[in-house]
């Protein structure tokens, strides 16, 4: 796909080959990005398929996806580069070098390698939601001018603008600096039939009720007062878990093979415990309604 007139039809045509579906919105949020040479930020609950859409857009764009993952105490330098000492002590025993700060000392990291690959790589920065806002800050100056500036080497400017994806969960507020140099989108659930072709799309072995029945069980789930209500990754493992059983589909024998699975669905222990009998009972009724 060229990056020079992106298409949102032939994106989400693409994304479908390679088992993601995108919606238009989203599909026209990255095509603009892609032309505008801007971030695209995506927001939304865990799992519902954010980070899988980087890997499915390098495959579309047969590049390289590489992702930076975030946590609490990630650094500007953490995230982009670090110097290797070891060659530069070598070097200067060697007498090989006068200047230890030469680029051919320098290991790129996530942000640098995305600046640096050729063609231009999908840089997935998942979770900016985790960094502290101090890191958030730093990185404005990478998003906004493409560049890195290196302290006793220079600035490393990109020669291809990489497609950059952020995700975030919500779990804290991000900057309006941060905001201003994304475009946007908010992922949502998808809808009951979106659901039911995910499924088959990625397990077309199973029986097609199969899928209607996990979309089923799944909405049930999410319904209730969860901490965490399943998403379409655990809709993805609980299809995955059915066909590793031998099941085709759940049978009469439905009650016993929700409460096996329950583990796909189920991820803490206050949601673990609100899911008692009565509520299996519910859960198998809500199965069973699919024909």
């Amino acid at each position: 796909m060229s990056n020079a007139t992106p298409d949102p039809i032939a994106i989400q045509n693409g994304l479908k080959q390679h088992r993601y579906l995108a919606d238009l919105p989203l599909s026209v949020a990255i095509s603009c990005a892609m032309d505008l040479k801007r971030p695209l930020l995506l927001e939304g609950e865990p799992g519902i398929g954010k980070t899988a859409l980087a890997n499915a857009l390098a495959n579309v764009c047969g590049t390289t996806l590489i992702r930076l993952q975030c946590h609490n105490d990630l650094s500007l330098e953490d995230a982009s580069y670090e110097w290797d000492t070891a060659a530069q002590l070598l070097a200067v025993q060697a007498g090989k070098t006068d200047n230890i700060y030469d680029r051919e000392f320098l290991l790129p990291r996530p942000l640098l390698r995305a600046i640096s690959e050729q063609p231009a790589p999908v840089l997935l920065i998942d979770e900016i939601d985790r960094a502290e806002e101090s890191f958030e800050a730093l990185l404005l100056e990478y998003l906004g001018e493409w560049q890195i500036s290196i302290p006793q080497y220079g600035t490393v400017r990109a020669e291809q603008t990489p497609m950059v994806i952020l995700t975030s969960n919500g779990e804290r507020s991000l900057s309006d600096a941060l905001r201003r140099r994304c475009l946007f989108n908010h992922m949502q659930f998808p809808e009951d039939a979106a659901v039911v072709d995910i499924v088959q799309m990625h397990r077309p072995e199973l029986a097609p009720k199969a899928a209607q029945q996990i979309q089923s069980l799944v909405a049930s789930l999410r319904s209730k007062s969860f901490e965490k209500p399943p998403g379409i990754a655990e809709a993805l493992d609980l299809a995955a878990a059915l066909s590793h059983l031998g099941y085709d589909f759940f049978d009469e024998r439905k009650v016993e093979q929700i409460r096996q699975l329950l583990p796909t669905l189920v991820k803490t222990t206050r949601d673990w415990r609100l899911v008692d009998d009565a509520t299996l009972a519910d859960l198998a009724w809500s199965v069973s309604l699919v024909r």
